[in-house]
């Protein structure tokens, strides 16, 4: 038996029904319903990940920081046998944008780096820039729309396509599901996958592996420390994009100690803050000891623009317990992370239902219920009373 012509006529079979299916769609949906199935999905992934979640962002609501970031194209491969720990890197133009850098990869971007160190809020700014291509009437090009998914849903066993789909009928159920498959089949769309890193361990490899037969524009957002883990890499495919010239991987690097100075120093000229000078004092004495970071714990812990942003909302409040005068990085963290979460629940004292205990008994039952459902983004609209029980 010829295996590889019975394979071609699968092959073949397949491409003709998607062919077949293809042009019914186009018969009974005029242009004009394509056109504003595709302004509806515009205006919600806007009002889902850009207004809801990009300029609600923690460290967008202070003084801007710009990131920095090098490549390490090595970390796209299916080799299964490379050593992470060996490869060259090249910094990034301070000056690019994350639009700029998607687009000479060719359309498929590989996002690393620490946790907190913006890989959300960068993959959330190439959404808004592609966005803005997409609505662009007076350009005779359709641009593809971002759809933005975290992949701590993905389940093992379910192909990247069937994932979508169900996704996209899940999130955007107001668009019939044969226009999305439409939008699907002719291209429509840029697929950002968010937070690989909070798969399940046992099953990230294998979530990359579906994300590799994924023939389409994608950008993947990943922990370093997680992604060097896997046997699996990122491959540069993407048969849907005869132009592409590389994929890239950029790393997102940690901010640096003048980056940490300058962006404190504007914190301090645009708001009226109690207990910071005494960060910045303590920064100061840290400058004088050996460049170590057990002996430099608060500029270790403010390496990521998180981080130094909740240690910023913490000590502009005089009645906030100051520094700990002593500590490793993990327990200045945590410190910081109970004064934080301290100054939250005292926040609103004339709308509170619940005492602090009370809530953060429900917030643990709450974070619990999204863990035991593998999602990592709480949406009040969807909560259901279970997750209180």
């Amino acid at each position: 038996m010829n295996t590889k012509k019975t394979s071609n006529q699968n092959v073949n079979l397949k491409n003709s029904k998607v062919d077949t299916i293809h042009q019914t769609i186009n018969n009974y949906y005029s242009d004009e319903v394509i056109a504003n199935a595709r302004n509806s999905l515009i205006k919600a992934v806007k009002c889902a990940w850009i207004d809801g979640v990009l300029k609600k962002s923690l460290h967008n609501n202070e003084v801007l920081i710009h990131l920095n970031s090098k490549e390490c194209n090595e970390l796209i491969s299916n080799l299964t046998n490379y050593n992470t720990d060996e490869f060259n890197d090249d910094d990034i133009d301070e000056n690019s944008k994350i639009i700029d850098i998607f687009h000479k990869a060719g359309g498929n971007l590989l996002i690393l780096g620490e946790a907190g160190s913006g890989k959300t809020t960068s993959v959330l700014k190439l959404a808004d820039s592609l966005l803005i291509q997409a609505e662009n009437k007076k350009s005779d090009e359709v641009k593809p729309i971002p759809i933005v998914f975290n992949l701590s849903s993905w389940q093992e066993g379910l192909t990247i396509d069937d994932w979508v789909l169900e996704r996209l009928k899940e999130e955007y159920n107001e668009i019939n599901r044969d226009i999305l498959n439409h939008l699907i089949i002719n291209k429509h769309f840029i697929f950002i996958f968010d937070a690989l890193d909070e798969v399940k361990e046992e099953y990230r490899d294998k979530c990359l592996l579906a994300l590799n037969k994924f023939y389409c524009t994608k950008v993947v957002s990943c922990r370093i420390k997680d992604y060097k883990k896997l046997q699996t890499r990122l491959k540069n495919n993407n048969a849907n994009c005869t132009k592409l010239k590389s994929s890239k991987a950029i790393i997102i690097k940690p901010l640096t100690i003048p980056q940490i100075d300058n962006y404190l120093m504007q914190v301090m000229q645009t708001n009226k803050f109690n207990n910071l000078n005494v960060v910045l004092e303590r920064l100061e004495k840290e400058k004088l000891l050996a460049d170590n970071e057990e002996n430099r714990p608060l500029y270790t812990l403010f390496k990521t623009p998180f981080m130094l942003f909740v240690a910023t909302s913490v000590y502009k409040d005089k009645h906030i317990q100051p520094l700990l005068k002593t500590g490793t990085v993990e327990e200045h963290k945590q410190h910081i992370f109970n004064q934080y979460i301290k100054k939250a629940l005292l926040r609103r004292k004339s709308n509170n239902k619940y005492l602090p205990k009370q809530a953060l008994k429900y917030l643990r039952n709450i974070a619990k219920g999204l863990e035991k459902g593998s999602q990592t983004q709480l949406i009040p609209e969807i909560v259901y009373h279970q997750l209180l029980d």
